[in-house]
């Protein structure tokens, strides 16, 4: 079940009984004959097929990550990691404030890793968020 699936009153139903929350990340970047999208596509058919099990809702996808590396390649599209790091605290931020408490965050790209521990040092000031990364 995703966000795109849903409208604010189906959200907030889904709260009243629940709060997990899968969150992906990934990056728009080469990987040869490969879609841009690869790092998104596997992480988020993961999470659909974790979501078909459980119910759990599924966030929009980043499609975005820190690919600075392969820039000179037509169609990789890069944030800097500071950019990355606040955009994934406040997506998080966001969605705590609404009433997630738990989130998985499924990583696609490893450029994405340092995140993880911006997530981990959130969680600390947050009461009662558990937060798992699963890459």
């Amino acid at each position: 079940m995703r966000f795109e699936e849903l409208n604010w009153f189906d959200v907030e139903s889904y709260l009243e009984g629940e709060d997990r929350l899968m969150l992906v990340l990934g990056a728009c970047e080469q990987h040869g004959y490969l879609s841009l999208l690869t790092d998104v596509k596997i992480p988020l058919a993961l999470a659909d097929a974790a979501s078909q099990q459980t119910g759990v809702l599924v966030a929009p996808p980043l499609n975005f990550g820190s690919s600075p590396y392969f820039l000179a390649y037509p169609g990789t599209l890069s944030l800097r990691v500071t950019t990355l790091l606040d955009l994934v605290e406040d997506l998080v931020r966001s969605a705590y404030g609404q009433g997630f408490r738990r989130i998985l965050v499924l990583n696609g790209h490893g450029g994405n890793d340092g995140a993880r521990g911006r997530l981990f040092e959130l969680a600390s000031q947050l009461p009662d968020l558990r937060l798992a990364w699963y890459a």
